[in-house]
This record gives structure tokens, sequence and C-alpha cells, in this order.
């Protein structure tokens, strides 16, 4: 149960970043044939741009938090099914504790799915990209920035102390230590893709 939660997350983060992915390489869109002269076409043909440049550069921003977030989901998967090889964790885990670690992927990966249905709304024409949606972009970076530390907590807390019983003091890598690397590295890309959400508020305000 709580490695299904898991398996799911990193197919999430899959297919999140194949969406993103989409975004970085938009299709090319034909411009107006009538007048290339035509003031309405050359505005038509510059808004494109314009959309397209801050659609690629929120994408390039966000995939390194997918990024993440799968390594994060792998990692879990991988201790999970280590563990049940070598002995029942579902017996071990209470009922609680499994719906916390359950819960836990929620706090990332749903995200990142909102996040990236977001994304293609971005455009620098005033009345494409409403102020409402900016802040909803904004306060679901700034959870995101809280999550990963959040899920690590969760997982530190719960799973660690299982996990602790099987490898005991092995050499082999344990899930924990990849634990503080990844927190740091979530934060700066979350940091990272809040300017440049920031920054397209002082675009906007210039057109």
């Amino acid at each position: 149960m709580v490695q299904g939660a898991w398996n799911l997350a990193s197919g999430s983060s899959d297919t999140v970043l194949q969406e993103l992915a989409g975004l970085t390489t938009p299709a090319i869109q034909s411009a107006p044939e009538a007048d290339p002269n035509d003031n309405t076409n050359i505005n038509a043909r510059n808004d494109v741009s314009r959309d397209s440049l801050v659609q690629l550069q929120a994408a390039n921003a966000a995939m390194p938090l997918v990024k993440l977030a799968r390594i994060l989901a792998k990692k879990t998967s991988e201790s999970i099914a280590k563990k049940r090889r070598a002995g029942a964790l579902d017996v071990e885990l209470n009922s609680v504790t499994m719906k916390e670690l359950n819960e836990a992927t929620e706090l990332i990966y749903m995200s990142l799915e909102d996040l990236s249905s977001l994304l293609p709304l971005l455009t620098r024409t005033a009345e494409a990209m409403r102020i409402h949606r900016q802040n909803e972009i904004r306060s679901l970076i700034a959870d995101l920035r809280e999550a990963m530390g959040t899920t690590l907590t969760i997982l530190e807390s719960r799973l660690v102390p299982f996990m602790a019983k099987i490898l005991g003091d092995s050499n082999e890598l344990r899930l924990e230590t990849s634990f503080p690397i990844l927190k740091q590295s979530w934060e700066k890309a979350s940091d990272r893709l809040m300017e440049i959400s920031l920054s397209f508020e002082v675009d906007q305000a210039a057109i």
C-alpha cells in the first residue's frame, strides 16, 4: 500500500516532466500571411513570441523541482521494497503511520500537477493572464517550497526508524542521507521559479 503510493508519485513526476518539456518546445505558430507590415499582424507575432518565452522560462525553472521529486519518490519506493523483502513492512506500520506516509506524497506531487496545469496560462498579455492567476501560481510555488521539508520530516520520523531496524549499521546508502541535499536543492529551485514569477509581474506592468 505505502510502496504503491510512492510508485504512483514517481509516475506522476514522469507525466509532469513530459508536460513541462512540451512547454519548452512549443509548436511553431504560423504568422498571418496578409500584410507583413500590418501592425496588427506584427503585434500578434510579438505576443506569441513573448508568451512562448515566459512559458519557456517558467517550465525550465519548474523542471528541476519535478526531477528532485522524482528522485525522492524512487528512492523512497526502493527503500520500502528493500524493507519488504527483509520483513513485512505493512504489518509493522500502524494504520495512522501508513496514512501519513501515503498523504505525504500528495504534498509535493499533486501540487506539481497543479503547477504544470497553470504554467501554460502564463502569458505577457494582460487580458490573457489575470491577477488572480498570477497570485494562484505564486501561492502554489510558496507552498511547494515548504512541501519538501514537510515531506522529508514525515519520512524521517515515520519511515526511517523502520528502515534502521533492517539496515542496522550497514554501509549501504541510507534513504535519509539524501535528505539534506534534496531539501537544499529543492529550496534553491523553488526560489528560482518564484523569481521568474515575480519578474513576470514587472513585465506585465510595463505593457
